[in-house]
């Protein structure tokens, strides 16, 4: 009983729309335990070519297998696994809506299909993932955008660096100039006494 309440799951399946599908019975087995319905498109062919897409309440259509189905009355178990098909009378090419309905989900189901949305490309995580990754490219463009201006700011104060030693250095070239020119001054002078 505890095993049961953990990993039931019961569905079930009704025409909504009969074209060249009028009755379904059986559990759907493959719907990722979301109620939804099946849209059943026909060539009209006799034995039918048959193609399915699920679309689950407030969700996106999952294509499904391609099947066949013979005319009259025909069945088919493979388009819809769980679910066995019955043809129409005839076949014209006419399109299908059946609508599954979830009636009970265990626990462990529950879980299950949980961590699989969460973990799946459009789930939490991957969202979070890319939440951070964005930040993280961000933020790398800003540290890029703040090394440029640093390194011009570098740059910068290396070229007025430079230009202070220059002028410096024609200070002190100057000022040696003139202490020659005094001292040779003195020296005349010191000489004509």
């Amino acid at each position: 009983a505890v095993a049961k309440l953990l990993t039931s799951f019961t569905n079930s399946i009704s025409v909504t729309t009969a074209g060249d599908i009028v009755g379904a019975s059986g559990t759907a087995a493959a719907t990722a335990h979301q109620s939804g319905d099946f849209q059943i498109t026909s060539d009209g062919a006799s034995p039918a070519n048959l193609t399915s897409t699920f679309t689950p309440n407030g969700g996106s259509p999952q294509a499904g297998s391609p099947g066949t189905i013979s005319f009259p009355s025909g069945t088919n178990t493979t388009l819809i696994p769980g679910v066995t098909l019955t043809g129409a009378a005839a076949p014209g090419g006419a399109t299908s809506v059946l609508h599954l309905a979830v009636a009970t989900e265990g626990i462990a189901q529950s879980i299950n299909d949980y961590l699989k949305q969460a973990l799946g490309l459009t789930g939490l995580f991957k969202s979070r993932s890319d939440s951070t990754g964005t930040q993280v490219t961000t933020i790398n463009h800003e540290i890029d955008a703040f090394q440029k201006r640093l390194d011009s700011e570098r740059q910068a104060l290396e070229r007025k660096f430079l230009a202070m030693e220059r002028a410096l250095g024609l200070l002190q070239q100057q000022s040696a100039g003139l202490t020659n020119q005094l001292n040779a001054l003195s020296n005349q002078q010191n000489s004509s006494h």
